[in-house]
């Protein structure tokens, strides 16, 4: 209710009271975290972060791969990036590949209770190596299910992401029928030698494959 005496910032007085009902509804439940990631170096911060709100708790599972199991997740994964550009209907009606459909070994499996108001949000951030365990670096398919509160619509709330950990950064150029390939250390910017390069269309096809020499470059016929 807005009292009559209440003046509005042109000077002017209501003519009598003011009185509406306005219904404040609870955003639905949702974990939020980055959709791909090829820039976490294994020499950086090693940090990944997700957000939540209007969850109990969040469930978080991580598979380790290979690089053949890699481009098979990225075939799987395509989706799930372009879902986002759709219209709301759909966004609605979309669901992920399940988790345990995805090819790799889990090496990750962890439930997180959060105790937050209603709406608001919290950050929560995991070191890479809790991810990892023993293994340096590699790539991994990251599901987070967050657990509606109470009386909120929805029971569960899911997102995905894929994430190549790596120190290696390959430059490519080709001209149709061969490519040359460099590479290099993230971290220091230096070339590196025997890199193993397996070249595949989209169809993930074998094209050609390599090493790189002393000068960190490889060149791949096909």
């Amino acid at each position: 209710s807005i009292a009559p005496a209440i003046v509005s910032g042109d000077g002017l007085k209501l003519a009598g009271p003011a009185e509406t009902v306005v219904v404040c509804v609870p955003n639905p439940p949702y974990v939020a975290a980055a959709t791909f990631m090829n820039a976490q170096l294994a020499g950086g911060k090693g940090e990944f972060e997700f957000a939540a709100a209007n969850v109990t708790q969040v469930r978080i599972r991580a598979k380790r791969m290979t690089g053949p199991e890699l481009l098979r997740a990225i075939q799987d994964y395509k989706p799930y990036m372009t879902a986002a550009e759709s219209e709301e209907k759909k966004r609605k009606e979309f669901k992920p590949t399940p988790f345990d459909q995805y090819p790799g070994t889990v090496v990750f499996d962890r439930t997180f209770p959060l105790n937050k108001p209603l709406d608001q949000s919290t950050l929560t951030k995991l070191t890479w190596k809790e991810v990892l365990g023993e293994a340096a670096a590699a790539p991994l398919i990251i599901e987070l299910e967050g657990t509606a509160m109470p009386n909120l619509e929805g029971k569960a709330s899911i997102a995905q992401c894929l994430v190549e950990f790596t120190d290696i950064g390959l430059f490519q150029k080709d001209n149709y029928q061969s490519s040359t390939v460099l590479a290099v250390s993230l971290q220091t910017g230096k070339p590196l030698p025997g890199v193993k390069l397996t070249l595949v269309d989209q169809e993930r096809k074998l094209v050609g494959h390599g090493e790189t020499d002393e000068n960190g470059q490889a060149d791949i016929s096909g």
